[in-house]
């Protein structure tokens, strides 16, 4: 009897130093698709209307978030070089379950937390031009956004209880990316980008033993296939402190290629 008693104590005492933290609700779902044009002998440009549905399981055990992103992106390609800009808006719905998180295990908070926002996106690339394909061989991606809504809401009402978990104060998160992309010149086209970078949206310092000031980093890939002034891509990205993110996304081309 004894033995039990101590056990459920030793059960009691460890739950109750665990935490749950909350971030960005962008945080990995805000890991822009750039396209651009395939450069072929002449300079190339493209102005992109692209939308995204992101998927993911969030912050803690069995949260849910789900979001929708369009976004529109003028871009250039030079036989060396290549250019994007461009703006987005998003939605999303964030779940917060009761099931592995101590500050709710009453269910006070458990539900769906709504989210909106906008952001804007810039890239460049060094290309190698070569017969087959374009080698985008090293590039940087800066993107950040802002957001609103309820879940920006929950977050600053469970900031009060600090003794069981921490949530980011700001509504923006900044992805600065490291890119790598091979395109081929065929129709339809294929290519595949992989990144890696620091995302600093606060959530390096939502708990003082993960505390960096240098933010946290991401890894991804993303494969695509263009045909004339259509394209559909899939990215997964992982991210320090959230589950992996999976998108689906599909674009055009307003200018004719």
């Amino acid at each position: 009897m004894k033995t039990l008693l101590y056990a459920a104590t030793l059960i009691l005492l460890v739950s109750s130093c665990r935490q749950s933290f909350y971030g960005p609700a962008m945080y990995g779902h805000d890991v822009i698709a750039v396209q651009k044009p395939i450069y072929d002998d002449t300079v190339k440009s493209g102005l992109y209307l692209s939308g995204t549905y992101s998927i993911g399981a969030g912050y803690n055990y069995d949260d849910r978030n789900e979001s929708i992103l369009g976004q529109l992106v003028y871009a250039r390609s030079w036989e060396n070089a290549s250019i994007a800009l461009g703006g987005y808006g998003f939605t999303g719905n964030y779940f917060v379950s009761g099931d592995d998180s101590d500050f709710i295990s009453d269910n006070d908070y458990e539900g769906n937390y709504t989210y909106n926002g906008v952001g804007g996106v810039a890239s460049a690339n060094f290309t190698l031009d070569f017969r087959k394909v374009n080698f985008r061989m090293i590039g940087i991606q800066v993107n950040k956004s802002l957001e609103y809504g309820k879940f920006q809401d929950f977050k600053d009402m469970i900031a009060t209880d600090t003794t069981r978990n921490f949530s980011t104060i700001g509504n923006d998160n900044l992805n600065v990316l490291l890119t790598s992309e091979i395109v081929t010149k065929t129709d339809p086209s294929f290519s595949a980008r992989l990144f890696i970078g620091k995302s600093y949206g606060g959530i390096d310092k939502i708990a003082e033993e993960e505390s960096d000031a240098y933010g946290t980093m991401l890894v991804g890939a993303t494969f695509s296939l263009t045909s004339k002034r259509f394209n559909g891509y899939i990215q997964v990205n992982s991210q320090e402190h959230a589950d992996p993110v999976f998108n689906l996304g599909v674009g055009y081309n307003l200018l004719k290629p």
